[in-house]
């Protein structure tokens, strides 16, 4: 029996992690989309339950980590270089 297919709405205020949840919601086979006059903060996608919780949100999770590392790093250099 295949899983239902919902609408999931996240909030990413951040440009550099809503840039990475998009391109995972598209390396994962979704379509990221926002209803007409959401912010731009929002990203919607269509799937499963078992697909945001299993495969979607650990892979953010653990990619935003290390995302958040890289920046910091970057940002320590460039100000330790001013």
């Amino acid at each position: 029996m295949e899983e239902l297919r919902v609408d999931w709405k996240f909030s990413l205020p951040d440009p550099w992690k809503r840039q990475l949840f998009v391109a995972l919601c598209r390396r994962n086979g979704l379509t990221p989309f926002r209803q007409y006059r959401q912010r731009s903060t929002t990203v919607m996608v269509r799937c499963s339950q078992s697909m945001v919780d299993q495969i979607l949100w650990p892979q953010f999770l653990e990619l935003s980590r290390l995302l958040h590392d890289y920046l910091d790093e970057a940002t320590r250099d460039i100000i330790s270089r001013g």
